[in-house]
């Protein structure tokens, strides 16, 4: 159940206030090959690891890449907003994984009884030479 409104108590994932989906088409020349940043903000709102260790397990699958792809900040305190970043090497990038991502983190929150909000996702093209040093240097 997603719910649109962070105002009284829900369960699930939500949208904070009015969250942008944005594609920056702005930081990329047009002679680049073309890869991805996929970048949420997300806020966690429980400590529980075993829980939190299943977000970033449905956040994983959604995209299906190499360990080596992803970058996941750790959730230091409830309420702290985090970046996890997914690099997306390959050629075309479907948006319908921004749902099934979406969708996993709902079905983790509420099977858990918690919450996490999207306070911002962006898709960042970045040269596929960028990505690749990033890949390379997460190993």
């Amino acid at each position: 159940m997603r719910v649109t409104s962070t105002e009284g108590g829900w369960v699930g994932l939500a949208y904070w206030k009015q969250c942008p989906y944005q594609v920056d088409y702005i930081s990329s020349p047009d002679n680049w090959n073309i890869g991805h940043e996929i970048v949420y903000r997300l806020i966690f709102y429980t400590r529980d690891n075993r829980i939190l260790e299943k977000f970033r397990v449905a956040f994983k699958k959604a995209f299906r890449l190499s360990e080596q792809h992803y970058k996941l900040e750790q959730v230091t305190e409830v309420g702290s907003s985090v970046f996890w970043r997914a690099y997306w090497d390959r050629w075309e990038f479907d948006l319908k994984l921004l749902e099934k991502c979406e969708d996993g983190l709902d079905k983790v929150a509420e099977a858990g009884n918690t919450r996490i909000a999207v306070v911002q996702m962006m898709i960042i093209p970045r040269s596929l030479d960028y990505i690749r040093q990033v890949v390379e240097a997460n190993k």
